[in-house]
């Protein structure tokens, strides 16, 4: 129950929508937003019933926070519907209507959420469709008097993709949002270029093929403003082997990231990650997390 028809809205088939773009590059340098917590995920599938289940338990190192969710979802592949709730422990529940393919490669989504502590309510819209030329999403998301509208385009032409995404708040009846991405795919490596934050950072990258399992990637990255203010640059590699994954990357900046992702069986995988201090080794605030993912 990922936020659909945001940028980073994921589908099978078709042209990359806009958070999709330069994703070879950020499969190099891995995810480290697990660092510092505790990641448990049990999900499964029953198949005679067209149901999925997913409950998730996530625990903060440094906050001592401890938040879970539990989460269902139904098929109805005879319809093309998806039915699904979610209710997580800060006391959200929401629950979800899907459209699939109601026209060729578009899709529709109806999801309300509510608080059953506070009684905040929140309201999403949206739909997406994209074929092998165009990727389109756009979203409603009422969760004041004043609702924010989201929508990305991405075009493409050979190995070659544009993007662009927009934010529109009915409050101040404009757009507060302009971004840009460009991306270049070959097989032996990918391009992406992107201006975003209002132009306040710009971004270039490169992702290639090092060795037969070796990937590599680097990034300049120039922000205005903000705890990243200047120029960051930043190296990652990535080996990969059939029960395996590992990852490291650095920055100008002495942040280490190191990353290890194994499946233990043909149900379970394991996920270890840290961020380090290089700059104070014996001191900084070095991170670690722990990803447990078990499927039935």
């Amino acid at each position: 129950m990922s936020n659909f028809c945001s940028p980073w809205t994921h589908a099978e088939g078709g042209l990359p929508f806009y958070g999709e773009l330069g994703k070879k590059i950020r499969d190099v340098f891995g995810s480290y937003s697990g660092a510092g917590l505790f990641n448990i995920n049990v999900s499964g599938v029953l198949p005679d019933h067209g149901i999925k289940l997913s409950d998730s338990l996530h625990a903060n190192k440094e906050t001592g926070d401890v938040a879970g969710t539990i989460a269902t979802l139904f098929h109805s592949e005879r319809q093309n519907i998806l039915f699904g709730q979610k209710w997580t422990s800060n006391n959200d529940l929401t629950a979800e209507f899907t459209l699939v393919d109601f026209c060729q490669g578009a899709q529709a989504k109806l999801a309300g959420t509510v608080n059953t502590k506070n009684d905040k309510k929140s309201l999403l819209v949206g739909t997406e469709c994209r074929n092998d030329k165009v990727a389109l999403n756009l979203a409603a998301e009422f969760k004041s008097k004043s609702p924010v509208v989201k929508g990305s385009i991405a075009g493409g032409y050979e190995n070659i993709s544009i993007g662009y995404f927009t934010n529109f708040t009915s409050e101040n009846s404009k757009f507060v949002t302009h971004d840009f991405r460009i991306s270049y795919d070959h097989e032996k490596f990918s391009l992406l270029g992107a201006l975003e934050n209002e132009f306040k950072v710009v971004t270039a990258a490169i992702q290639g093929k090092l060795a037969e399992n070796i990937d590599g990637a680097l990034e300049v990255k120039n922000s205005k403003g903000g705890d990243d203010d200047g120029i960051t640059v930043a190296m990652g590699v990535k080996y990969t082997q059939e029960e395996y994954k590992l990852r490291c990357k650095v920055d100008s900046k002495a942040i280490i990231g190191l990353s290890f992702d194994t499946k233990v069986n043909e149900t379970t995988s394991l996920n270890l990650c840290t961020l380090i201090e290089g700059n104070d080794i014996f001191h900084g605030k070095h991170k670690i997390g722990f990803g447990l993912l078990i499927g039935f």
